[in-house]
C-alpha cells in the first residue's frame, strides 16, 4: 500500500463509547466492540492511522491536557497490545467560541498531520460519527466516511441529504473494509501503484526539509567540579571558545540554524553569551527547566518547536562528524531514531548498542556493570529523531533517552538505527576531567587537519 495514505479517525464515538458527560479519565474509557480487528488490518496493510479529536473539555476546565494525553496513551497502548497501531493523536483543546483553526469542522488538525507526516490527503480517508468530521475531511480533501456508532445514526439523514457521495457504514470494521476495497479498486483500474508493505509495528516518518536541533545543556556537570560551579558544562572553553559555541558553529555549517537549548544550572551564562543567536548566524530559543526533565523529557517540552525530523546533541560532545551524511543515512533507513555510535574504552560508563547486519538497533543497555558488557559501541550523543516518538514521552516528567525511551521503543518494535561514525571523524565527550584535558590537547590539531566547519 502507499505509505503516504492515512486513515484519520475521530476518537469518541468511533473508537470508544461517546459519553454524554465526556470521558474525563482513563477509567471511563470504554472501547466500542470490534475495533481491534480493523485497526490490525490497517497496520497489516501498511497504512498510517492518526486520531484527530476535539477535546474542548480542556479549556472548559473539566479535565487537564495531561489527563487527555494519559487517556490517549492508554488507548494507543491497548490498541498496540491487540496488534494494531495508532501513529499519532492530534487534539484541539479549544471551545467552539474560541474560533480556532484546529477545531473540527475546520481542517487544521488534518492539515498539520499531513504536513508533519508527508500525507497525501487526496488519497486519504477520514472516519467519523459527527458532521464536523465530515466537514473537516472534505475541507482537507480527504474521502469522508460516516459510521453509525456514536452520534452517527442521528447524523445520517443530514449526511445523506448534504453529501450523498459520502459512504455510511455501521462501524469502524465496515469503514475499514470499505477503504481497503476502494484502494484495491483504484489499483486494479490503474489509478495507483503498489509499494512495498511496511512493518506493521513500525513508526516511520517523513523528514521535513528544515531540520531543527536541541542541544542539551541543563546538567550540572558534577564530575567536572569545581570547573562547573559557576557555569554549565557546555560553557567550558576548548581552544579559546565554549564547547557550546563549537557545537553551534558545527550545526550552522550543515545548514541547521534553528536551535533550542535547554537550561537549568547557571542558565544566564548561556543566555548572556548567545542571546538570540543572531551574532552566530543562527536563531536560538531557550527552554528553562525548574526541575531537570532528562534528555527525552527536555525534547518533549519542546514538541511544538521540534516538528518533523530534528537533532538531539548532547552539550558535552565535541565533534566534526559529517551531519549531512548522518541525515542521509537516517532518511534512507526511515527509522524513528538514528543514533550516532562510537567505540569507547570504558563501556561500563556508556549506553551500549547492539546492531543487526542492517544497522538496526536490537539491544540497548545504559551503563551496564562490567560483567554485562557486550560491546564497546556506544551512544555518541548525537541523535536524529522523528517528532512522532515524543508521543511516547510523558509530559512534565523526568524521562531519559537511554534509561527510558529507547528501551521502551525497542520493546514496542519501533525501528531504531545505529550509525557508527567513520574513523576519520573526531568525537569526544568532555564530561570527565581526563576527557576534557584530552579535548584541550586534540581539538586544535583536529581543526588544523580539516573538519566539517
Amino acid at each position: 500500500m502507499h505509505k503516504n495514505i492515512c486513515v484519520f479517525l475521530d476518537r469518541d464515538g468511533v473508537i470508544n463509547e461517546n459519553r454524554s458527560d465526556h470521558v474525563k479519565s482513563w477509567s471511563e474509557f470504554v472501547f466500542l466492540p470490534e475495533v481491534f480487528e480493523p485497526l490490525r488490518l490497517l497496520a497489516t496493510n501498511g497504512m498510517r492511522v492518526i486520531v484527530t479529536t476535539n477535546q474542548a473539555v480542556i479549556n472548559r476546565g473539566l479535565v487537564t491536557a495531561e489527563t487527555v494525553e494519559e487517556i490517549n496513551r492508554g488507548m494507543a497502548g491497548v490498541v498496540a497490545q491487540n496488534g494494531g497501531r495508532i501513529d499519532a493523536i492530534y487534539y484541539c483543546p479549544h471551545r467552539p467560541e474560541e474560533n480556532c483553526g484546529c477545531r473540527k469542522p475546520r481542517p487544521g488538525l488534518l492539515l498539520r498531520a499531513a504536513q508533519e507526516w508527508n500525507i497525501n490527503l487526496a488519497a486519504s480517508y477520514m472516519i467519523g460519527d459527527a458532521l464536523s468530521d465530515i466537514d473537516a475531511a472534505l475541507a482537507a480533501g480527504c474521502q469522508a466516511i460516516l459510521v453509525r456508532t456514536g452520534s452517527g445514526r442521528e447524523n445520517e439523514p443530514v449526511v445523506r441529504e448534504k453529501w450523498p457521495h459520502v459512504p455510511i457504514v455501521n462501524n469502524l470494521r465496515d469503514a475499514v473494509a470499505w477503504i481497503l476495497e476502494n484502494i484495491r479498486s483504484k489499483l486494479e483500474n490503474g489509478k495507483g501503484k503498489v509499494e512495498e508493505e511496511r512493518d506493521p509495528f513500525s513508526i516511520v516518518y517523513s523528514p521535513s526539509s528544515v531540520i531543527r536541533a536541541l542541544v542539551l545543556a541543563a546538567g550540572e556537570g558534577t564530575r567536572l567540579r569545581p570547573l562547573t560551579l559557576d557555569r554549565p558544562k557546555p560553557m567550558l572553553p576548548v581552544a579559546g571558545r565554549p564547547v557550546l559555541e563549537h557545537i553551534v558553529h558545527w550545526l550552522r555549517a550543515h545548514g541547521i540554524t534553528k536551535i533550542a537549548i535547554n537550561l537549568h544550572h547557571k542558565p544566564q551564562a548561556i543566555t548572556d553569551y548567545f542571546g538570540n543567536g543572531r551574532h552566530f548566524g543562527v536563531q536560538v530559543i531557550y527552554s528553562f527547566e525548574e526541575s531537570l526533565l532528562g534528555t527525552a523529557g527536555a525534547a518533549r517540552k519542546l514538541k511544538d518547536f521540534l516538528q518533523g525530523t530534528f537533532l538531539v546533541v548532547y552539550g558535552d560532545v565535541l565533534t566534526n562528524l559529517n551531519l549531512t551524511t548522518l541525515l542521509e543515512f537516517h532518511r534512507h533507513k526511515q527509522g524513528a531514531i538514528t543514533m550516532a555510535l562510537y567505540r569507547v574504552d570504558n563501556p561500563s560508563a556508556c549506553g551500549l548498542v547492539g546492531l543487526d547486519k542492517n544497522s538496526r538497533i536490537i539491544r540497548f543497555v545504559e551503563k551496564p556493570p562490567p560483567e554485562e558488557v557486550f560491546t564497546n559501541m556506544a551512544n555518541a550523543g548525537v541523535l536524529v529523531v522523528e517528532s512522532g516518538v515524543l508521543s511516547h514521552v510523558p509530559p512534565n516528567t523526568f524521562y531519559d533517552f537511554g534509561h527510558n525511551l529507547l528501551p521502551d521503543l525497542l520493546a514496542k518494535g519501533v525501528p531504531l538505527y545505529g550509525y557508527p561514525i567513520p574513523e576519520t571523524a573526531y568525537l569526544i565527550d568532555i564530561g570527565t576531567p581526563e576527557s576534557y584535558w584530552r579535548a584541550q590537547q586534540e581539538w586544535v590539531r583536529v581543526q588544523g587537519r580539516g573538519s566539517a566547519f
